[in-house]
C-alpha cells in the first residue's frame, strides 16, 4: 500500500487578509506542518543580528518546503504569494517533490483590509506595515484564476467551520 503524496498548501492573499490566522488554524487542526515567512524572517534576523534580505528568507523557506514534501509531510506555506509567477514557482517545487499543491486564496475586500490596517495601527496586534506598501500590494495583487487549483476563504466564512470542512482532495 502506498501513502498519498504530500500537499503544499499555498496561502495567498494581501496583508491583513487573515492568511496567518487561517494558516495556523489549518496547521493546528489538520496537523499540517507550517512554514511562515514572517516567522522565518524574525528567526534569521535574530540569528544575524540585523534584518535579512527577503531573498535569503525565501530561499530558506523553499528549502524547508522541499524537505517537508520530500518526506511526505503536508505543509502550509504562509506568505503573500500575490503574483501568479510566485504561486507557479511554489507549484513547480511541489511537483518536483512528487507532491500536489493547492492555493488557499483569502478573498478579502480592500475596505476590510484597510479597516484591519487602521485597527492594527492602534492595537499593534501584528507587525505594522506602511500604508504605502499596503496600497502598492493591493495594486499589484493578481488573484488566482483558472487554471490555478485554488479554494477561497472570505471574511463571511466562519473560520472554525471552514477549517473543519477543508479538504486537500
Amino acid at each position: 500500500m502506498t501513502s498519498a503524496p504530500a500537499t503544499l498548501i499555498i496561502m495567498c492573499g494581501l496583508p491583513y487578509s487573515g492568511k496567518t490566522t487561517l494558516a495556523k488554524k489549518l496547521s493546528e487542526q489538520k496537523h499540517y506542518a507550517l512554514i511562515a515567512y514572517d516567522t522565518l524572517w524574525q528567526e534569521v534576523a535574530k540569528e544575524l543580528g540585523k534584518p535579512p534580505s527577503g531573498d535569503d528568507v525565501l530561499k530558506l523557506a523553499e528549502e524547508q518546503v522541499m524537505a517537508n514534501l520530500t518526506n511526505k509531510v503536508t505543509t502550509v506555506y504562509d506568505t503573500l504569494h500575490g503574483q501568479r509567477d510566485w504561486r507557479d514557482r511554489m507549484g513547480s517545487i511541489a511537483t518536483s517533490c512528487n507532491s500536489r499543491h493547492l492555493i488557499v486564496y483569502l478573498k478579502t475586500p480592500p475596505e476590510v483590509l484597510m479597516e484591519r490596517f487602521r485597527t492594527n495601527a492602534q492595537t499593534e496586534s501584528r507587525h505594522q506595515i506602511k500604508l504605502e506598501l499596503l496600497e502598492s500590494e493591493i495594486r499589484k495583487f493578481e488573484p488566482p484564476q483558472a487554471p490555478e487549483h485554488f479554494v477561497e476563504f472570505t471574511p463571511k466564512d466562519e473560520l472554525e467551520k471552514w477549517v473543519r470542512e477543508f479538504s486537500i482532495e
